[in-house]
């Protein structure tokens, strides 16, 4: 075997590797038990809060800003609540259920109404859980293909 630093690269991948994917299983589980105990319902958008920023993917310049609604819905028990949703959109998306007074279907925390959820994203997120998942274990595999190239080099 040759120098000790070589071996520091294909470390590198299955610490990494690893990590991504104990955070994908952290996250999948998070989403799963909230959509275990999510009460469905209506909401209606009564404002868009502007958030995060992205770099736009025409020419990597320019940056847009992400809206996301805040929708007001009444829970099983009669409580009248007035949330943001965790899911935002670039405006001018198509996207017409971000339109102020659009009705919208969320789920909501029973425990904590705020905590709201625009429903059609379930499964984006749990397919963006699973890519991490699966990049981590890609990482692990190449880091141990390297390693033991390295080793057997």
């Amino acid at each position: 075997m040759g120098d000790a630093g070589a071996l520091l690269p294909p470390l590198g991948f299955m610490v990494g590797g690893c990590a991504i994917a104990v955070a994908a299983v952290a996250g999948m589980r998070l989403e799963l038990r909230f959509r275990r105990r999510a009460i469905r319902a209506t909401g209606r958008v009564v404002a868009l809060k502007p958030g995060g920023t992205l770099l736009r993917w025409v020419d990597y310049e320019s940056w847009d800003v992400r809206y996301f609604p805040v929708v007001e819905f009444t829970t099983r028990q009669g409580r009248a609540v007035r949330a943001t949703s965790s899911v935002g959109r670039r405006r001018g998306t198509p996207l017409p259920s971000h339109r102020i007074g659009s009705k919208i279907p969320i789920a909501y925390d029973p425990d904590d109404p705020t905590t709201v959820r625009w429903r059609p994203f379930y499964g984006s997120t749990l397919l963006a859980l699973w890519g991490c998942l699966a990049s981590g274990a890609v990482c692990v595999a190449a880091g141990i293909v390297f390693f033991f190239s390295v080793v057997t080099s």
